[in-house]
This record gives structure tokens, C-alpha cells and sequence, in this order.
């Protein structure tokens, strides 16, 4: 049996096609929220919602990747978990100073 190292050429050869999938996601999501009519509310509740979507892809990437970027990829999943949650809360944030200014 062949032992499966870092230094594997099919082990790099997949996570590139795995980032590549990532980004394809993304970008659908992206071109679907921006070509679709949607009012300006529903348009800004998904990208909201986009924020977690890639948070969560790139999280599962970051944790099954061991190759040559394994640290830069941890850093960039941290960057978009404080992006995606402050995204949450902003979101929140609006809807409660929504409620305040609805008497």
C-alpha cells in the first residue's frame, strides 16, 4: 500500500480543484443574487446569507487540506468567520433599528 503524503501530487492536484469549486459556488451565488429581481431588502438578507455559505466552505477546505498553504488557508478562514459573523450581527442590528422606527 502507498502511504498518502503532503508531498503527493494527487493531493494538490484535488485541493486546487476543491478551491476551484469553492469559487465556482461563490460566484453562482453571487450571480444569482445580483441577476435576479429581487427588492433591495431580499437583496441585501442574501448576501448576508452568502457570508456563512462561503465561511462554511472554506471551513470544510481548510480543515481537510494539509498541503503547502495550510496556514494561510487557516488565517483566511478566520478572517471570513469574524466577516460572516459580523455580517450576521449587522443583520440583526438592522432589523431590530428597523422594528424601533416602525410606530
Amino acid at each position: 500500500m502507498e502511504q498518502i503524503t503532503e508531498n503527493t501530487p494527487g493531493i494538490e492536484k484535488q485541493s486546487g480543484i476543491s478551491m476551484m469549486l469553492i469559487v465556482g459556488i461563490v460566484m453562482m451565488t453571487l450571480i444569482y443574487v445580483n441577476c435576479t429581481h429581487h427588492t433591495e431588502d431580499e437583496s441585501m438578507m442574501l448576501l448576508t446569507l452568502a457570508s456563512p455559505i462561503l465561511t462554511i466552505l472554506l471551513g470544510m477546505y481548510t480543515f481537510t487540506y494539509r498541503g503547502k498553504a495550510y496556514r494561510v488557508s487557516r488565517v483566511m478562514f478566520f478572517i471570513f468567520l469574524a466577516l460572516s459573523l459580523l455580517s450576521i450581527w449587522a443583520l440583526i442590528y438592522f432589523i431590530e433599528l428597523g422594528k424601533a422606527y416602525a410606530h
